[in-house]
């Protein structure tokens, strides 16, 4: 509701999902020249507080934080995603040649056996086991 008679440039604004944040004070802040995010973000308290109320200032402000806040975990997720990850020649480079981990000599294993001829019988990891009702 609150997009419906809002000018074009005011759309970032009423974007940010702010409590009190009307469109009558969406109006004065594009008419003020701060149209988007950023631009709130770079003013200063006092240059908003002469447009604002203090309080929708505050929330304002908080909400850039909040938003600022979030970018910077995401950023460190990824820095922390990137640290972790090592390429597969490295890992080789680093295994014990005397390993009996090489993946040429092991041949697939059976857990698990149902037979279709025998449904009352299971062989579980080599281990029959009688199935009764």
């Amino acid at each position: 509701r609150l997009i419906e008679g809002i000018e074009e440039e005011g759309l970032n604004l009423t974007r940010l999902y702010i409590p009190g944040l009307s469109r009558y004070y969406i109006r004065r802040l594009v008419r003020e020249g701060y149209s988007d995010e950023k631009c709130l973000g770079e003013v200063r308290e006092e240059e908003l507080a002469e447009v604002l109320p203090k309080r929708l200032v505050k929330r304002i402000q908080e909400r850039i934080k909040e938003d600022k806040d979030i970018q910077e975990v995401k950023r460190q997720k990824v820095i922390t995603k990137d640290e972790k990850l090592i390429p597969c020649k490295e890992k080789n480079d680093t295994e014990n040649p005397n390993s009996n981990l090489k993946t040429k000599n092991q041949k697939p294993k059976t857990v698990l056996e149902i037979s279709l001829q025998r449904p009352d019988r299971i062989i579980f990891m080599g281990e029959k086991i009688e199935v009764t009702s």
